[in-house]
């Protein structure tokens, strides 16, 4: 396989594991909005891929959700790419069929409701070569979390301003995994010489190492690391 082939490989494999973390930037309203008629409080930004994969896990169609809706197909697809708002009765009743709380519904069509959302600290922050700093314990800043992040997870700021991610805010898990339990996944990695990166990892070349695909730069690969222990990166979402 040519260099070539593989750098396109590595970037698809990258697209791909962004996007399925990818937490768009909600609208903001209040909690008593949010008990009113939210038509007009939807924006462009919904989040269509997660509507698809939570369809498909349960083996649904748009087409069969539309049926159970009782509208027309071409309803529920408008509305589920953002070209025509969702009512709070609709929100409902997807949240239902999805058997996802109706915020969350809410949310990931472009609405960020705040009154079921916790807040985590601030932990550290990401550098050129995604190197990972911690802050000291004392100092961090909270910051309102994606509904449903686990207990004891942080959130890490990318501060590069070479970086098209400058000031984005990565939720990272509280819970440190095997180099096992997290490949082909973006994580926090920590390796056997005290630093921190965020990577992809991957099988090494040699037993019981890793590779670790830099998840800022798709062609640099650090190349049969020894790991500690990963957590996983739950959501990225922009500044």
């Amino acid at each position: 396989m040519s260099l070539t082939t593989t750098n396109m490989l590595r970037r698809s494999q990258q697209y791909d594991i962004l996007s399925s973390i990818y937490h768009p930037p909600p609208q903001q309203v209040t909690g008593q909005a949010v008990c009113n008629d939210v038509e007009a409080l939807v924006n462009n930004i919904i989040d269509h891929l997660w509507f698809v994969d939570k369809l498909r896990s349960l083996k649904l169609s748009q087409r069969q959700l539309a049926k159970m809706m009782g509208v027309d197909p071409a309803s529920v697809s408008y509305m589920l790419r953002g070209k025509r708002n969702m009512s709070m009765g609709e929100a409902k009743e997807i949240a239902g069929y999805l058997n996802v709380n109706v915020t969350e519904v809410m949310r990931r069509a472009g609405i960020n409701v705040t009154d079921d959302m916790g807040q985590i600290p601030i932990a550290g922050y990401i550098t050129k070569g995604s190197l990972v700093s911690l802050l000291p314990p004392g100092t961090h800043d909270m910051v309102h979390a994606p509904a449903d992040t686990p207990r004891g997870s942080y959130a890490l700021q990318m501060r590069n301003v070479n970086s098209s991610r400058d000031g984005w805010l990565y939720f990272v898990s509280g819970v440190n995994v095997t180099p096992e339990d997290a490949l082909d996944k973006a994580c926090v990695v920590a390796m056997s010489d005290g630093s921190m990166i965020v990577a992809v990892v991957h099988k090494g070349y040699k037993k019981d190492l890793y590779n670790c695909l830099d998840f800022s730069n798709q062609d640099q690969v650090f190349e049969n690391k020894e790991i500690k222990w990963a957590s996983r990166i739950l959501w990225i979402q922009p500044s």
